[in-house]
């Protein structure tokens, strides 16, 4: 079913403009951003399970993602290992007239991803979100997701984007990235995932998450209270599209997604994706 599915097919000007949202994290070309996705897209329609590893310091400047200097966020020998950075990505085919674009957390990164070739304290491993280039992922740790997504495109007909909150994520001495004040209330994020929504100009926004949900509520100065197990509420952030707030759909998220779907109406023995989806027709109102 994959190879009915476009992978990474954007416009023109949306590669466009994605490519400079990325140059305004790492100072990379933007004809080398454009060939990673160009490897992305190879990489999904062979069904390989590769990485893509970039050197850290020397190819590129991961400075430049935000304002302040390394050394403002800890101490200079302190090591800066781990580090991702993953790009939006689309699915689709010919027959989408709507786009839902979903927003996710970061580009979480640990060992597990680096080799002898490649330790984590000297490169980077630029993916896509939940790694659905990588035929491993979507064949196994996310397979439900991969599963939704594509009853999403082709049942749905509908364009889906998908995008991170947290843009580049490291670690420092083991500690997250999105645990250090100065990096998860920069406002470049923000900055960015408006510029986003602004170019897609979606029907709809899931946000899988609290973190997700809060994000999109900055962004437009939302007050509301975020319960991400209750009820799911469309909520209409303007008059171009709503924003659906959802439990996430990760293996932590397991623990409350009976009460989710319980509270939902959902079956509870139906699977995440199957579930999800129900939520979704039902909830987006097109």
């Amino acid at each position: 079913m994959d190879d009915e599915i476009e992978f990474c097919n954007f416009s023109e000007n949306e590669l466009t403009q994605i490519c400079i949202n990325i140059n305004k994290l790492i100072s990379v070309p933007q004809d080398e951003i454009k060939g990673y996705y160009h490897k992305f897209k190879e990489i999904f329609k062979k069904g390989f399970n590769n990485n893509i590893y970039n050197l850290k310091t020397d190819q590129y400047d991961i400075n430049k993602y935000i304002p302040i200097q390394k050394e403002k966020i800890y101490d200079k020998e302190d090591e800066w290992i781990n580090t991702g950075i993953d790009m939006p990505i689309c699915f689709s085919t010919p027959m989408s007239k709507k786009t839902i674009f979903i927003v996710g957390q970061d580009p979480l990164r640990n060992e597990q991803y680096y080799d002898s070739e490649h330790p984590n304290n000297e490169y980077a491993i630029i993916g896509t979100p939940y790694s659905l280039h990588n035929n491993y992922y979507r064949k196994n740790r996310f397979k439900e997701l991969f599963s939704l997504i594509q009853s999403i495109v082709k049942e749905m007909e509908a364009k889906v984007y998908i995008s991170d909150i947290y843009k580049i994520y490291f670690a420092v001495n083991k500690d997250p990235s999105i645990n250090i004040l100065r990096f998860t209330e920069n406002t470049i994020h923000k900055k960015i995932l408006k510029e986003e929504i602004d170019l897609l100009e979606p029907d709809l926004i899931i946000s899988f998450g609290i973190k997700a949900t809060e994000s999109i509520y900055k962004i437009y100065n939302i007050q509301n209270k975020i319960s991400i197990t209750s009820e799911v509420e469309p909520q209409c952030i303007s008059d171009k599209f709503r924003l659906l707030p959802m439990l996430h759909p990760s293996s932590q998220g397991q623990i409350h997604r009976k009460i989710f779907f319980g509270n939902n109406g959902i079956d509870i023995s139906l699977p995440m994706n199957e579930g999800y989806l129900r939520i979704i027709n039902e909830k987006m109102y097109f």
